[in-house]
């Protein structure tokens, strides 16, 4: 989408791995968060109407001047209650699907009573999707679960992304053995050196479609019946109300999927490699018909991704591994909050897009905390104009999650994003800018990353991705909202994922005995540096050897230790740092030329992502 570290959140996610790709989302009925946001007054009283959108509201007063009855709307529930298991993706979605249902029970129960349609319900999000009469959407707000009642609002892909197909910028863009952007994060490399290529590795790229015809991504299309030109499993649309559509065969209905999967998976037929993970299996999923999708839609993909089936509904296939979802909507748009949140805890990896030209910092579901958010950099590693990035503070939501930290910095990572050369429908090429050709670059190297090590996690995915990637120090000390924690590096994150041997265990106060959080570990030969969670642990994944860390934290001495690693084994140890002289200074802050004491200002510090 051309569109400090987080602390871990107390579960590993598993191996289903998201990657979702940027499109930098318009709300054209509403927009997302206006749900929550319209005070109370003549036209939203206090009460249960106050649940209701005001351009919900609008239709309503419409369809009731015009005497044609119903409206469509999205009924939201509360987020359904109760932790999931720590299980596969497939029994935490089971585990969602019951608790949705429980709580979806009485609104359907209303509106079926009252002669309206539902016409979807959805486990992802706790929504459900009506046609009712403007009386019915009214005793609807009134129940208790109901937290709002919003529009089916559309995204669309962001303006400006339109490819440059020239015969001149192909003929450059195609002058050497590999893209620039693969050669820059070290892609083709590791497909030579490690023979790496993503084999037995999922991809979804829930997009505009995907052209398989094309000679760079033939065959590269999963399906549970490899003689069903449908793909079952690997294939499918959705319609503006989230459901499955019929007869649908792959293709492309735009070009902006082409191309994503291009990055991702893509050969050489051009005598260029366009693909980061060439040997991966894709699965495409039809979200944002020409560019333009229903919040129901892209919903309806995202639970596909994690749990796939037929367009008849009969499951097929296997969940993706990662998940490339090109949708976005810029600024803070709330009702993207709980997919995100429950695609992670349904253990896929949620790398989204940050956002192009973003007018509010940048763009949802990117900024949702749990999502690991992509920025785009060009050739010489600057960060490209038009990508997003901020320090996303909690109060930017309306109704954020209690655990949330109050501010953190978005992107995670940044990746090459300007003029990349990838397919495009009926076997073309062409080069596109944006952090939607970003984020498979990051898409490809989690699949690399997996095929090296098939049990990673997703949060030691995110941990080696961020700590291997490159920075220098031209936007500031890490991580900044232009690079996050940097450039990501497919050859030094796949070399580390491989290992299986390293360095873990706690760090203490050499006082006190306590845990100590935010201690710097690093590697004093690489400078590679994780940071201890709020419990004082660490782990570091290093080739079997002698090896000298630096410990480093503010109000303690700066030590080093060696420590020695055995192949396939991790060496468990217990580190202390010794205080530094500590003192108490206070006083009073004043502006000079007034003399005026100044308040004391809120924290200039954030959160940082990990996991």
């Amino acid at each position: 989408m051309p569109l400090p570290s987080r602390p871990r959140r107390g579960r590993h996610r598993h191996r289903s791995l998201l990657s979702v790709l940027g499109i930098c989302a318009t709300a054209l009925t509403a927009a997302p968060a206006a749900a929550h946001a319209a005070p109370a007054g003549p036209s939203r009283p206090a009460g249960a109407h106050a649940k209701i959108d005001t351009a919900v509201l609008a239709r309503m007063d419409a369809a009731e001047a015009r005497g044609d009855g119903r409206v469509e709307a999205a009924v939201v529930l509360r987020a359904a209650a109760g932790s999931l298991p720590d299980g596969t993706a497939t029994e935490v979605r089971r585990a969602l699907a019951r608790g949705t249902a429980a709580d979806q029970a009485p609104v359907v129960d209303l509106v079926e009573a009252n002669g309206d349609r539902v016409l979807n319900t959805f486990w992802l999000k706790n929504m459900v999707l009506v046609r009712a009469t403007p009386d019915t959407l009214r005793q609807l707000a009134a129940l208790a679960p109901v937290a709002r009642v919003i529009p089916n609002f559309t995204l669309e892909t962001p303006p400006g992304e339109t490819p440059e197909k020239s015969a001149a910028a192909v003929a450059r863009a195609t002058a050497g053995a590999t893209t620039w952007g693969l050669a820059k994060i070290g892609a083709d490399k590791a497909q030579d050196d490690r023979k790496l290529t993503g084999a037995g590795v999922r991809v979804a790229v829930l997009d505009t479609g995907i052209d398989i015809a094309h000679p760079d991504l033939s065959g590269k299309l999963a399906g549970a019946d490899s003689a069903d030109p449908a793909h079952p499993g690997g294939w499918i649309e959705f319609d503006a109300d989230g459901r499955p559509v019929p007869g649908s065969r792959p293709h492309d209905s735009a070009y902006h999927g082409t191309h994503v999967a291009g990055t991702v998976a893509g050969g050489d037929a051009s005598g260029t490699r366009i693909g980061v993970a060439p040997g991966a299996e894709l699965m495409g999923g039809l979200v944002i018909p020409g560019g333009r999708g229903s919040l129901a839609q892209v919903i309806a993909g995202m639970q596909w991704a994690i749990a796939p089936y037929a367009a008849d509904g009969t499951p097929a296939g296997k969940p993706a591994d990662v998940v490339s979802m090109s949708l976005g909507s810029d600024g803070y748009a709330d009702e993207l909050v709980e997919p995100a949140r429950n695609i992670a805890r349904a253990g896929a990896f949620p790398a989204f897009a940050i956002g192009n030209e973003c007018l509010q910092g940048s763009a949802a579901p990117g900024n949702v905390f749990e999502a690991v958010s992509v920025g785009a950099t060009d050739a010489d590693d600057n960060v490209a104009d038009f990508s997003c990035g901020e320090v996303v503070h909690k109060s930017n939501w309306s109704t954020p999650p209690a655990e949330w930290p109050d501010t953190y910095v978005v992107p995670d990572v940044s990746a090459p994003g300007v003029d990349v050369l990838s397919a495009l429908p009926d076997g073309g090429y062409g080069t596109l800018d944006g952090t939607s050709m970003a984020t498979p670059h990051v898409s490809g190297t989690v699949a690399l990353m997996l095929q090296a090590r098939p049990d990673l996690t997703v949060d030691e995915a995110l941990a080696i991705l961020t700590g291997t990637s490159r920075s220098d120090d031209r936007y500031g000390a890490l991580p900044n909202p232009r690079y996050g924690h940097g450039r990501i590096d497919a050859y030094a994150a796949v070399t580390e994922a491989a290992l299986n041997s390293g360095v873990r265990g706690t760090v203490t106060d050499g006082r006190s005995g306590k845990p100590l959080a935010g201690v710097a570990v690093a590697r004093t030969d690489t400078g590679r540096t994780v940071t201890t969670d709020a419990a004082g642990r660490f782990s570091l994944r290093l080739a079997p050897g002698s090896h000298d860390l630096t410990l480093s934290r503010f109000g303690y001495q700066d030590t080093v230790t060696r420590e020695r690693v055995r192949a396939d084994r991790w060496t468990d140890v217990r580190l202390e740092l010794a205080r530094t002289r500590w003192a108490t200074v206070s006083g009073t802050v004043t502006y000079g030329p007034t003399g005026t004491n100044l308040p004391a200002p809120p924290s200039a510090c954030w959160t940082s992502r990990t996991r």
